[in-house]
C-alpha cells in the first residue's frame, strides 16, 4: 500500500507543471489560429481556405483508430507500471508499437485511395483539384507519422510528464507556421504547401518524441521478440469498442463539415469552418483538462481506491461547468463583435451559429472525465455502441433539418442534440452505473455552473448597451475586468474550501502562494 502511495503521489507532483505547459500550449494553439486563420483566407481566397479544415476534419477519422489503440494501451501499461513490472510492461509496450505499425500498414491502401479520390467527393472550387490532393496527401502524411509517433508518447502519460507533451504540441504548432510562412515566402501562395508544412513539422516532432521516451522509460525497450498475441488481442478488444466510440463522437463532431461542404459547397464551408474552430478550442481544452486527470484516475483504480475515484470525478464536473461558463459565456456575448474583429464584416452574420455551436458545451464538456471511468474499469462497449448509434442518427437528422430551410444551422442543430443526448444524459448515468452511486452525484455538480453562465451572458449583453467594443483592445479590456469579477465571485462564493485547495494543488507553488496571500488579506 505504501508503494502505491508513492506511485500516486509522484504522479501527482507533476500535474502542477503539466497544466502549466498544458494551459501555455492552448494559449500558443488559441494565438496561432487568431493570427493563422484570417492570414489563411486573405491570402488563399475564402473559398480556398475552406479546404484545409476540411482535410483536417477528414484525417479525424482515421485518427480515431490510432487514438483508441494508444488509449487501450496506456491504460494496460500504466497498470502494469504501477505494479513496478517492468518485465511485463514491455510486452505491452511492443505489443503497441508493432500492433500501431500494422493498423498503419492496413490503412495505407484507405488513404491513397481517399487522396486519389477526393475532388470528386467533395465540393471542391474550380482548378484546385490537384492542389487539394497535395494538401490531402500533406496532412495525412502527417497523421501518419504522428500516428507512430503515438506508440512512444505513452512513456508521457504513464508518468504524467504531460508538461512536457505540452510543450512538443506547441513546438509542432510553431513549426508548422514558421514552414507555411516560408513556403508561401518563396513560392506562389498555395493550399498545397499548408500540407507539406504539417509533414514536415511531423517529421521532425517524431524525432523529438523519441528521445524523450528513451529518457522517461528507460526500461522499455523495442524488441519484435516481446509483441504479445495475447495481449494484442487484451488491447485489440478494448481498443475495437473505443474505435466504436470514437467514430461515434466524430460523427457528432466532426461530420458537420463535411456535410456542410456537399450540400452547401465552399463558401459555406469556409464560414461554418471559422465558427467551429472556436467550438473545437473549447473542446481541446477540456480534452486536455481531462486527459491530466486520466493517469491519476487509473491509478486510483489499480489500487481499488473507487471513493477517491468518485470525489475527483464529482469535483471536476462542478470545475468544468465554471471554468467554462466564462470564456463561453464572454464568445457567446460578444460573437458578433469576435467575429468582426478577428476575420472582418463579411463573416461577421455567422455570429448566431457561432453561439448554436458553443454554448452547448458549458455542460456537455463538463462530463469528459467520466470516461476516464470507462477506460479505468474496461467497460468502452456499452459507451462505444451508444456513442456510435447516437452519432450515426447526426447525419440525417441534419439533412433533415437542412431541408427544412434551415441551412447550416440545422447541421450545427444536429449535433448539438445528439451530443447533449450522449455527454449530458449517458455518460453520467453509465458512469455511476459502473461505479455504483446516483447518477444525481454527478448531474448535480452542472447547476452552478449553469447558472453561473446565463447571468454572465446576462450581464454582457447589458454592459453592450452602454459599452462599444471596436477592436482587441476595447474586447480584451471589457473582458478582463469581465473574468476578474466572475472568478473573484466564484472563487469565494461558489466553491468550497475542500475544492479551493485541490484547485490549488493542481496549480504551480508561486500561484499557490500569491492566492493564499490574497485570501488572507481578504
Amino acid at each position: 500500500m505504501g508503494s502505491a502511495i508513492n506511485n500516486i503521489q509522484d504522479l501527482s507532483k507533476h500535474i502542477p507543471r503539466s497544466l502549466l505547459l498544458q494551459v501555455t500550449n492552448i494559449v500558443v494553439s488559441l494565438g496561432i489560429g487568431i493570427w493563422l486563420t484570417p492570414f489563411l483566407i486573405h491570402t488563399l481566397g475564402v473559398a480556398a481556405y475552406g479546404l484545409v479544415p476540411l482535410a483536417i476534419s477528414l484525417t479525424a477519422f482515421m485518427a480515431v483508430f490510432m487514438q483508441s489503440f494508444g488509449q487501450s494501451v496506456a491504460r494496460f501499461l500504466m497498470i502494469e507500471i504501477q505494479k513496478d513490472d517492468y518485465r511485463t510492461a514491455n510486452r505491452v509496450f511492443n505489443t503497441a508499437v508493432f500492433g500501431n505499425s500494422a493498423i498503419l500498414l492496413l490503412l495505407t491502401p484507405v488513404i491513397l485511395l481517399l487522396i486519389l479520390n477526393a475532388p470528386t467527393i467533395f465540393n471542391v472550387p474550380e482548378g484546385q483539384s490537384f492542389e487539394f490532393m497535395l494538401l490531402f496527401l500533406g496532412i495525412l502524411g502527417s497523421f501518419t507519422i504522428d500516428a507512430w509517433a503515438g506508440s512512444f508518447n505513452v512513456s508521457m502519460f504513464v508518468r504524467n510528464r504531460l508538461d512536457i507533451w505540452g510543450a512538443i504540441q506547441s513546438l509542432q504548432r510553431i513549426l508548422q507556421v514558421v514552414f507555411i510562412i516560408a513556403l508561401f515566402s518563396i513560392a506562389v501562395p498555395s493550399i498545397s504547401q499548408v500540407g507539406i508544412s504539417y509533414a514536415i513539422s511531423s517529421a521532425l516532432i517524431l524525432g523529438i518524441i523519441v528521445l524523450v521516451w528513451r529518457r522517461l522509460t528507460p526500461q522499455l525497450s523495442v524488441c519484435l521478440r516481446d509483441f504479445d498475441k495475447s495481449r494484442y488481442r487484451s488491447i485489440g478488444g478494448m481498443t475495437s469498442w473505443m474505435i466504436v466510440n470514437q467514430v461515434g463522437t466524430l460523427l457528432f463532431l466532426n461530420v458537420d463539415l463535411i456535410l456542410v461542404n456537399i450540400l452547401f459547397g465552399s463558401i459555406a464551408t469556409t464560414e461554418y469552418s471559422v465558427a467551429l474552430q472556436l467550438s473545437i478550442v473549447f473542446r481541446t481544452i477540456a480534452t486536455t483538462l481531462y486527459a491530466l486527470l486520466m493517469p491519476l484516475t487509473l491509478a486510483y483504480y489499480a489500487n481499488n481506491m473507487h471513493d477517491e475515484i468518485v470525489r475527483l470525478s464529482r469535483t471536476s464536473i462542478k470545475l468544468f461547468t465554471l471554468g467554462f461558463a466564462l470564456p463561453i459565456g464572454l464568445l457567446c456575448g460578444f460573437a458578433p463583435e469576435v467575429l468582426t474583429i478577428w476575420v472582418g464584416n463579411e463573416l461577421a452574420p455567422v455570429a448566431p451559429l457561432l453561439v448554436i455551436l458553443t454554448i452547448h458545451l458549458v455542460v456537455n464538456l463538463a462530463f469528459l472525465p467520466l470516461t476516464n471511468i470507462n477506460i479505468a474499469f474496461n467497460k468502452v462497449r456499452i459507451p462505444g455502441l451508444a456513442t456510435l448509434g447516437l452519432g450515426a442518427l447526426t447525419v440525417p437528422l441534419a439533412i433533415f433539418f437542412s431541408q427544412m430551410g434551415w441551412g447550416f444551422y440545422g447541421v450545427a442543430l444536429a449535433g448539438v442534440i445528439t451530443f447533449t443526448l450522449r455527454s449530458s444524459f449517458f455518460l453520467p448515468w453509465y458512469a455511476a452505473r459502473i461505479i455504483l452511486v446516483s447518477p444525481y452525484t454527478f448531474l448535480r455538480q452542472i447547476i452552478p455552473g449553469i447558472i453561473s453562465a446565463a447571468i454572465l451572458i446576462a450581464a454582457i449583453l447589458g454592459v453592450k448597451q452602454y459599452i462599444l467594443i471596436v477592436n482587441w483592445g476595447s474586447l480584451i479590456l471589457v473582458s478582463g475586468i469581465v473574468g476578474i469579477l466572475y472568478s473573484a465571485t466564484i472563487w469565494f462564493v461558489g466553491l468550497t474550501g475542500v475544492e479551493r485547495e485541490l484547485i490549488l494543488q493542481f496549480v504551480p507553488l508561486p500561484i499557490r502562494q500569491i492566492v493564499a496571500t490574497m485570501s488572507m488579506r481578504l
